[in-house]
């Protein structure tokens, strides 16, 4: 799935799959964030078999559903969003919680967590092999910054970071060059 938006490019993969109604591990929900734009130019999903669906001018601060095929987006919710000036975190973004902002430095693994309450967060590390080198479990844990030291004999390569929270789960690729 990629977003459009003035000369900014989002892009998310997808899992197949999905959790909310077919039981599988796999989310089947992307989170874009593209700050205060109103409405980005195109939203593009592009399918396994090679169908893509462009869909113009799209609003954002709401959910949507793609359906296969179809020429129009499905409106699922509408969220309402409010900025803090002081550290540009987003206040709420209505019954889910998203991690941002992910990001790997000198050890330490660093996110932004946007959730409507506080809640219990699990999170997952494996390497390019699937091999799972880390699991914590964070209780208690609210919007915000947040960071989680790692092992320090991390090699280079890409990572599987899966967040897993009360409500939904997302999965991150993070790359370590040191």
């Amino acid at each position: 799935m990629t977003v459009y938006s003035g000369n900014q490019l989002y892009f998310r993969e997808l899992q197949g799959g999905g959790s909310r109604t077919t039981g599988t591990q796999n989310s089947n929900g992307l989170h874009f964030g593209v700050g205060d734009v109103e409405i980005v130019d195109s939203l593009v999903a592009v399918w396994s078999n090679g169908l893509r669906q462009v869909f113009r001018n799209v609003l954002t601060n709401r959910e949507y559903r793609v359906k296969y095929g179809a020429e129009t987006l499905e409106e699922l919710y509408s969220y309402t969003l409010s900025v803090d000036d002081n550290n540009s975190m987003i206040r709420g973004t209505g019954r889910e919680s998203a991690v941002t902002n992910v990001r790997y430095e000198a050890g330490t693994l660093s996110f932004d967590l946007i959730a409507p309450k506080r809640n219990q967060l699990h999170i997952e590390m494996a390497n390019g092999l699937g091999e799972v080198l880390l699991r914590k479990r964070l209780t208690e844990v609210g919007r915000g910054h947040h960071e989680l030291l790692l092992p320090e004999d991390l090699p280079n390569g890409f990572y599987l970071v899966r967040f897993i929270s009360d409500e939904t789960e997302q999965i991150v690729k993070v790359t370590v060059v040191e």
